[in-house]
């Protein structure tokens, strides 16, 4: 099974909710990467990413290689809400889709947003930050 995973929101480090703290345990940080996307805030509190065909529109966050794929991915996919027993239609998919990672590209889940998303805010840089926190340098996400 494949065993690595790109996270853009609320999984990633800088976040330290519960289920990022798991995710992080169970894994390790190879990097900061990005996917040829688009990025939205759901209701101020979230992001939505949608896939893109346009040429220098990315989503950025890290790709973790995952110590137990099984069982981690069953615990992301019950906190994306799209497992089998969740109701229809999920809001996110998780897909393999390909991850840019320093001069690399690899193959990797990624949670894709699947209702509409034209009504959403669109966050522009393709960074999410965290609420109320100093950001990022967008410099250090752009090089990757």
């Amino acid at each position: 099974m494949l065993d690595l995973l790109f996270s853009y929101g609320t999984l990633c480090s800088e976040f330290d909710n519960a289920a990022a703290q798991r995710l992080h345990q169970e894994s390790d940080l190879i990097g900061r990467g990005k996917w040829a996307g688009r990025l939205f805030l759901v209701m101020d509190q979230y992001p939505a990413a949608v896939e893109s065909k346009l040429e220098h529109q990315w989503v950025y966050g890290e790709l973790r290689r995952l110590h137990h794929p099984k069982e981690t991915l069953a615990f992301t996919d019950a906190y994306e809400q799209c497992l089998d027993l969740d109701p229809q239609p999920h809001e996110y998919q998780r897909k393999i889709s390909s991850i840019h990672c320093g001069q690399s590209v690899l193959s990797a889940w990624i949670y894709v947003y699947q209702w509409p998303h034209e009504h959403l805010q669109a966050i522009a840089s393709g960074v999410f930050f965290k609420p109320h926190n100093h950001p990022i340098e967008l410099q250090t996400a752009q090089k990757t």
